[in-house]
């Protein structure tokens, strides 16, 4: 109870005496505030899943990065030590991802938000907030704002008294005072999501949204243009020149750059994009304003492979060098740090792209590769506690997790007491990424535009489990869907246990590996180990089943 009473503290839901005590304060707390339940999972020191932003303070000393996988983290620069794991409130689905990040440019403070898990509670005054840090000891400062939907991206003012966001959806985007919360400016006449706002030098501020236009706010906050980018596209991020002179504009539907004048707007001119394969561009001026790199989903072939790539412009647009490989998925964030630019990724990885055009990785992805896991790539004992699967694809570099024990070994060889899905009991077909799985040559209703990956069938041939994209079904063998279950990703593999009461489900969220999930009638399941008390509730954002990488 006082262990309770301490959390509902820390997450801002409790202000009475920390006694012990059920009383009617701790009762509306447990009503105003996300779970609080304890959540296993398994610190790797690294993201388990994508970094959506990264953000550096004017030093380049720290950075903070912001990701899927319901945290955000602090890092020091040059070097990438993990200083902190900042962990927000997080409920089912995706209530508690990190969007977006900022730090101060004193270093003091640091900004995170993104969908806030008090949207899932009843209180709609609290909904949609970010959170703001003591970057020295990760202590709460506040809780602020009140916004009608996601949380995109945040910039701080260079002087650091003011933050602005940029919001999902037609909220536009915001101005906060950074001292008192309070909202020194609200424009919402935006048609589409904002995910790109940008301070220049002499504070006027820059945001870019899906419905086509370019908006520029002078220094006292009042919208002074608003400019219709060329060709309809979708303008996703924006950077400000050092000299705030112009500003860079990289596109999402389109691999396309623009360089605009801050005063009109007007385009100066498109840097070339020629053999740039796709869109979602991230552009990042560097701290002299002689380089202007973009990135995103482009990529080209390396050495056979391919891989998201980098490229970089001069002032004028003209390309200077050849483009940089960076990672394997998608590039999500550039910002400039010293005379580096510094990068996340969807793998997960963050580094620094330096002046040389070297590279630095910083932080890589420690999960395994969970596509693929069907039948003997995946294997599950009955009782459900130990778990045989692949760190790469398929059964790449087999490794046996053990969750009473909590670790985890190479597993060369295929273990008896380790049973592979059962997948030929029923007559289910055309299951394998496939949009038109069938039981007995009749459809399985499946949500448009969603395929089925991996397939287990009850032992007694009572039905099955379906994994598919973002979704587990379970199908009775009349065909009748007896419930389906979100997932945070792609269910490439499933598994029963426990005599079917158990389902293990090993996901991979669109470019980046996830941990395995339990599950139990849709629900989130209890886990127990032999002899032991109830480890708490699972979360399948932070219960990693061992899947670090081995060394």
């Amino acid at each position: 109870m006082f262990a309770l009473q301490q959390r509902l503290r820390d997450a801002g839901c409790y202000t009475a005496a920390i006694n012990g005590i059920a009383g009617s304060e701790l009762a509306a707390a447990l009503k105003a505030c996300p779970s609080q339940d304890p959540i296993l999972r398994i610190e790797t020191s690294m993201h388990t899943a994508a970094i959506k932003r990264i953000s550096v303070d004017a030093q380049c000393r720290v950075a903070a990065t912001a990701s899927d996988d319901k945290t955000a983290r602090l890092w020091s620069l040059p070097a990438g030590q993990l200083l902190r794991t900042q962990r927000l409130p997080i409920g089912d689905g995706a209530l508690g991802k990190v969007y977006a990040v900022a730090v101060s440019p004193d270093g003091k403070r640091v900004a995170a938000a993104g969908w806030d898990a008090f949207y899932g509670v009843g209180d709609r005054s609290r909904r949609h907030a970010l959170y703001l840090f003591d970057s020295a000891t990760g202590t709460q400062v506040r809780h602020i704002g009140s916004f009608g939907n996601v949380v995109n991206h945040l910039a701080f003012l260079p002087d650091g008294k003011r933050l602005a966001v940029s919001l999902f959806g037609i909220q536009g985007v915001r101005v906060l005072d950074v001292e008192t919360g309070a909202e020194l400016m609200a424009d919402q006449d935006y048609r589409d999501s904002s995910y790109g706002i940008a301070f220049g030098p002499d504070g006027a501020l820059y945001a870019v949204g899906y419905d086509g236009f370019v908006r520029r706010y002078g220094p006292d906050l009042k919208r002074t243009a608003k400019v219709q980018t060329a060709g309809d596209k979708r303008p996703y991020a924006v950077a400000v020149h050092p000299q705030g002179s112009s500003i860079a504009i990289g596109y999402d539907d389109a691999p396309a750059v623009d360089i605009l004048d801050t005063k009109t707007l007007r385009r100066l001119v498109a840097p070339d994009v020629n053999g740039m394969n796709k869109g979602n561009l991230k552009v990042a001026w560097s701290s002299d304003g002689k380089r202007l790199v973009g990135g995103g989903t482009f990529q080209k072939l390396f050495d056979g492979v391919w891989r998201r790539s980098v490229r970089i412009w001069d002032d004028d647009g003209r390309q200077l060098g050849a483009d940089i490989p960076i990672a394997d998925n998608a590039i999500q964030s550039l910002t400039p740090c010293g005379d580096a630019i510094a990068f996340g990724a969807a793998d997960p990885l963050f580094g620094l792209l330096r002046a040389d055009g070297t590279v630095a990785m910083l932080g890589e992805s420690r999960v395994p590769d969970m596509r693929n896991k069907r039948r003997e790539a995946f294997a599950v004992s009955a009782d459900g506690l130990r778990l045989r699967f692949g760190l790469e694809v398929g059964l790449g570099r087999p490794v046996l997790f053990d969750l009473a024990s909590g670790s985890l070994n190479e597993a060369p060889q295929a273990l008896p007491d380790l049973s592979a899905a059962d997948i030929s009991s029923l007559k289910v077909e055309s299951w394998e990424n496939d949009y038109h799985p069938t039981l007995d040559g009749k459809p399985i209703a499946l949500s448009r535009y969603e395929r089925s990956h991996s397939l287990a069938v009850r032992p007694n041939r009572s039905g099955f489990v379906l994994g598919a994209d973002f979704r587990l079904r379970s199908i009775a063998a009349d065909g009748k869907q007896r419930w389906e279950q979100q997932a945070p990703g792609v269910a490439w593999g499933v598994n029963l246990a426990r005599d079917g009461e158990l389902v293990v489900a090993g996901l991979r969220r669109r470019h980046h590996p996830l941990a395995s999930l339990v599950r139990r009638q849709g629900a989130a399941r209890i886990v127990r180990a032999p002899g032991r008390q109830t480890l708490g509730r699972v979360d399948p954002e932070r219960l990693l089943h061992g899947l670090g990488r081995l060394g």
